[in-house]
This record gives structure tokens, sequence and C-alpha cells, in this order.
């Protein structure tokens, strides 16, 4: 998945079972914005740094006078296409909330933000205070069934919340509960939920800070989190395991489920690794004053996602002005997916980019019939796999009703918003079996980030999904040209498709079922490819975004799926484009500079400067490289790279034919 913001905490996903589980304001690919028409004496080579070797550092060659030109602002820490298409995504909200979209829930959240703005006490704190007054209340862990079935319902996450999922033959629902540590992690502070909000240095709201303190939650909800996790290991090992527990009436969470709306039936068709035995078996064993520190603790998170003017520790944004309610919550998924997709994105681009994934698909097809590393019967379930991907492009053809929203009674912002949370989960218990692209859309758990310039891969079920803004510019600008699109959109697209069989989609079979497909040595010699990627991405210094034996260096392993994603993303877009250009250029030189332009496209989707603190921030917590090692260190291992810039033993960048890394 493309990241387009710091990623400062990292949820871990259990996968359990799972059945139920852009936007720019008034610019679509094909229509031009005064805005957009300045651009259009744009030119690949008007960004190029030529004072610059491309093989001393091909990122600054391609794009190094546009960052030179464009320095970033005092306050700010990241510039260029990704912050662009921020800004734009900004600009659509601040005019939802000025203005208005005509869609009856969201602007009615609009008013009360506005409200709420002036008047937080009453739209956010007491009701929150309330539900803490239920929790508190509760006598017995069974009388706390009731307002934890609740918090299920209407999204307070992470408690033990579910992630509706279309259906994916053995998992069928995606719970999320507590935390446990990943690789991810390992540089953050233990405290994964809102813990931090106890350092001053944060920004977030002193107030909530100053109930946090005065509640003295804290100590019980880490004992909770610390008993909850016992004796569970890795997600590595989890990830490991096959599907094959069931949940227990007698077990806490089973009647939680119960009292969140779930049938008999559907619980009993959830199922869960044999590991998670034990993490039921310690929410069983945690005392009632550990649970409700806990739960009371996640609606103080929840208040500070609601506050105005703060700087959110963690879920890789910051947000401001409830942006909240409109940027994460499931209410606005659909609603906000339908608005962006009417305003900004022509049926003559979805069929583009459709049509661009089939081609990706297609040579992906190709690469692996010439694959010297898989043997036959691996290569043979690779390609079905392909075969079977799915492609969900900017907005469904058809909408599935129910999750249209419609107009509500209106009280306070945080119940209203948790209210709607209410109706969006009835909507995925009425449609756990229903497997249309318009629901698809709906279920998908990241589609509440409409605003987000994004795209996703669904490894469960084995579809990618293009939001309305990835669909737009500058990601989409088709009037730049082949090399523009195939460059940038293409890249994000092969990206997308290479993290099926990446080293989490690798263990996925073509239905998205947990399942290992590879022959034993072609397991051993995929692994062997991860580790060329760590110790390649491992030798890049975060700050020059090149080789060095000293530095700041950047963290391979923890950017190990991302950059084999980028690199067959590059791999898959290249090949796809040189195949079109092949049967439309029989002029060799005018071939050669097709090439040429293809390779300088790809720096303009990460085209823009990075903060020394921003760098710093994202080697700690973001599992994606930052923008000059994603570029520099993938070109270096395309042969035909080396040909059309010439590059030579001695360059920076030069790496022997026997050191670059084939994968597929």
């Amino acid at each position: 998945m493309i990241d387009v913001k710091k990623l400062q905490k990292v949820r871990a996903f259990f996968y359990l079972l799972a059945l139920v589980s852009p936007l720019l304001w008034g610019v679509s690919c094909s229509e031009a914005t005064e805005e957009e028409s300045k651009k259009a004496s744009w030119t690949i080579e008007s960004d190029m740094d030529t004072a610059v070797s491309p093989g001393n550092d091909f990122y600054q060659y391609a794009v190094g006078s546009w960052l030179n030109a464009n320095p970033l602002a005092d306050v700010a820490d990241i510039n260029g296409t990704i912050a662009e298409s921020e800004k734009k995504s900004d600009t659509f909200l601040s005019n939802i909330i000025a203005k208005g979209s005509g869609d009856v829930a969201i602007d009615k959240i609009a008013s009360e933000i506005k409200t709420a703005e002036v008047d937080w006490e009453r739209q956010v704190r007491i009701p929150a205070e309330k539900l803490i007054g239920e929790i508190n209340g509760a006598q017995t862990k069974d009388e706390l069934i009731p307002v934890f079935a609740r918090m299920v319902r209407e999204g307070f996450s992470p408690v033990m919340s579910v992630t509706f999922t279309p259906v994916a033959r053995e998992v069928e629902i995606l719970l999320q509960l507590g935390r446990i540590e990943t690789k991810y992690q390992k540089n953050l502070s233990e405290d994964y939920y809102i813990l931090a909000a106890l350092d001053t240095n944060t920004g977030v709201d002193s107030k909530i800070s100053a109930l946090i303190t005065s509640s003295n939650v804290v100590p019980q909800a880490k004992s909770f989190v610390t008993k909850l996790e016992t004796g569970i290991n890795s997600v590595e090992a989890f990830a490991n395991q096959k599907v094959n527990s069931q949940l227990s009436a007698d077990n806490y969470a089973y009647k939680v489920l119960l009292a969140s709306g779930f049938s008999v039936a559907q619980i009993a068709r959830i199922k869960y690794v044999s590991m998670l035995d034990k993490y039921f078996k310690n929410l069983d064993g945690c005392l009632l004053d550990e649970l409700k520190a806990y739960l009371t603790l996640i609606v103080y998170d929840e208040m500070y996602r609601f506050s105005k003017n703060i700087s959110i520790v963690g879920d890789s944004a910051v947000y401001g002005n409830f942006e909240y309610a409109f940027k994460k919550r499931a209410f606005s998924k659909y609603n906000l997916l339908k608005s962006a997709a009417e305003m900004n994105v022509s049926p003559e681009s979805k069929a583009e980019i459709t049509n661009l994934l089939e081609e990706i698909r297609s040579t992906f097809i190709d690469r692996t019939i010439k694959n010297d590393w898989m043997s036959e019967a691996t290569k043979a379930k690779a390609r079905e796999k392909a075969k079977n991907t799915q492609f969900f492009v900017a907005y469904p053809e058809t909408y599935n009703r129910d999750f249209i929203l419609g107009d509500f009674v209106q009280t306070n912002c945080f119940d209203d918003v948790h209210s709607l949370e209410s109706q969006t989960f009835d909507a995925y218990l009425k449609n756990v079996d229903n497997t249309s692209e318009g629901t698809m859309w709906a279920l998908f758990p990241s589609v509440g980030d409409t605003l987000q310039f994004n795209a996703f891969y669904h490894l469960v079920n084995n579809y990618i999904i293009i939001n309305p803004f990835a669909s737009c510019p500058p990601a989409c600008e088709l009037s730049k040209g082949d090399s523009y699109t195939y460059g940038t959109l293409g890249f994000i697209l092969g990206h997308e498709f290479t993290h099926g069989f990446d080293d989490s989609g690798s263990n996925y079979d073509k239905n998205g079922v947990r399942s290992n497909w590879w022959t034993p040595e072609d397991r051993g010699n995929f692994r062997k490819k991860q580790q060329q990627f760590i110790k390649l991405f491992s030798s890049y210094d975060i700050f020059s975004g090149l080789i060095s034996k000293t530095g700041e260096m950047n963290d391979g392993e923890l950017t190990l799926t991302e950059n084999m994603a980028d690199f067959g993303g590059l791999t898959l877009a290249h090949d796809a484009y040189m195949a079109k250009k092949s049967k439309e250029i029989t002029d060799a030189k005018k071939l050669f500079e097709a090439e040429k332009d293809f390779y300088l496209s790809i720096a303009q989707c990460y085209k823009g400067n990075q903060s020394e603190s921003y760098k710093i921030n994202a080697k700690l917590n973001d599992n994606h490289s930052n923008f000059k090692i994603r570029i520099n260190g993938n070109v270096v291992n395309m042969p035909s790279w080396y040909t059309v810039f010439d590059i030579q033993p001695g360059d920076v960048l030069y790496k022997a034919p026997s050191e670059r890394i084939v994968l597929w």
C-alpha cells in the first residue's frame, strides 16, 4: 500500500475469520482546472538537474531542479506530489464543512463540527464522559458486556473492533483485538494507544491529558494489555499458523460478539489460529477494573480524535477540526466515496486505469514464464493467483444502498458519529455473504480513508482497490503522455499487484486463503531474495539517499515489504510500457528516448522534499523507505537503466550484474 504520511503508529491486525467485514475538489483526469492549465507547459526536462550524473544520484538528476526551486516552507515536513494531493484533499474537506456536500448525513455532521469548534464540551466531552460513566457503573464483567458490545458496534478501536471483509473461504471475519508487538513497533514506545498523551510534548489537548492523569487508568490499562498478550508470540509466528480454532460459547469474547448483534450461526463461523486460544483465555481471566480502565482509555482516545487543532500520536496523520469524523469513521466512507467519484473521476479515467491494471497483470504472467528461480509448479500457482486478482477502480458500477446512510436526528457530534457507525455495522451484518462489487467497496477496511491519495491490496481476498484520490491528478494525468502515466500510475498499480506476492501476500492463495502454495525449494529461494533486499536497502543513508558505510542508515528489514513491492511495480510498469512502445515506435533511437522518459517519470511519483526530522521519524516508524531511496534503491536493479543512462563502474549507484536483484 502506498503510504502518504508518516506512520507513527502501526496497528497489528489478527486475521481470525474474514467474511463480514480523493478527493480532489472539482478536478478529474479529463477536466483541466485553471491550475492544471498553468501546468500545460510542463515538460519532464524542466524538473531535471543535469549538473548531477544519473549514475551518482538518479533521483536528484530526475527531479533535482524542481527540488532546488521548491524548498520546504518553515513549518512543512514534506512537499511535492504527495503533499499536493493532500492539500487538494484538505481543500475538498474544508469545502464540505463550509459549504456542504448535498449528502444529508455528511452535511449534518459537518454542521455539528462547525458548532463543536466553539462548543466542544457539549459536542464531545459530555457525551464521552457519559459513556465512561456507563463503563465505571458495571459491577461485574458480565454487566460490562452491553457497553463493551456497544463500543464494538460503534467502531471504538482497538477494543475488539470487528472489521468486515468479503468472503474469503476459510477466513471469514477479521477482528482486531488489543495489540501485539511487531518488528514495525520495535522503535515505538509501549503506549500503543493514547498513553503517549501523558507526554506534554505530543501536542495533544491538555484538557484530555489532565483527564487521563486524574482518572489514573493508565497503570491498570497497561496491566490489561500485558496480561492479554502473555504467552502470545510475535505476529510473524502468528502469520505462519493455520486457521483451525473456534470460539466457545462460554468465552467472554463470544458473549460480547453475541451482544453486539452477531447471530449464533455467524459466531459459529468464526475461526482463528490456535495461538489466540491463549489470548481469549487471557481475556476471560482479566480483572474487571483492568478491563474498565482499558475501555475508558479507548474512550479518551476517541475524545482526542474528535478534538480540534491537535496533533494525534499515531494513525499516520495529523488531524484537526474534526477531520477524523470524515477521514476515519466507517459511516462516511461510502457516502464520501460516492461524492468523490461523482465529482472527480470520469468514466474514461476509470477505464484507462482498469486497462492499465490488465496490462500489469499480463506482464506479471509473462514474467513468471521467464522466471528462472521458481519451479513450474509454483509458477503455475502464481499465475492462477494473478488471473484471479480482482480490480476495483475509483468507484463501484453499482452501489450497495445498505451502506449509503441517510438522515438522522441530531444530538451531538460524538454520539451521532458513533451512532452512524452502528448503522454501518448493521449493514455489515446484513451483507455478510454479499460479494458484489458495491459491497466489497463498502466492506474494504481502508476505504474509510477515501480522502487519501492511496491504493490498497487486500491479501485475505486477493483484490486491489484504487481510491478516487489515486484516480485523479497528480497520479492520473493522462494528458502528460504514456511515459508519465506508466512511470507514475503504472508504478503505483504494479506496486499494489506485487503485494499479492510479497513476504505477506505469498502466504495466501488465489482465493485469499492462508496456504503454502510454494515448493520448499522455491520458498527458500524467495527468502534469499528477501535477504538481498534487506541488505541493499540497509546500505542507504536516509539523508543523502545514497549508499554509504556510515551515517543514519535506512532500515531494510522494516521496509522490506514495501521495497519489494516498489521493485515489482517498477519492473511491471517498465515492461508494460516498453511492450506498448515497441509496437508503436519502429525507430530504435526514438524507442531509446521513450525508455529514458519512463525512468525519469518514476521519480515524479515521489517528487518532493522531506525534512530531516521527517526522515528520522519515518526511519523509526514507517515501513516505506523515503522518497529518494525508493527511486535510487530500485533503479540499480534494472539492467536497461544502465544502458539508457550509460551507468558505468565507478558511478556511485553502479552495481555489478551479479549484485542486481531479480524478482518477478
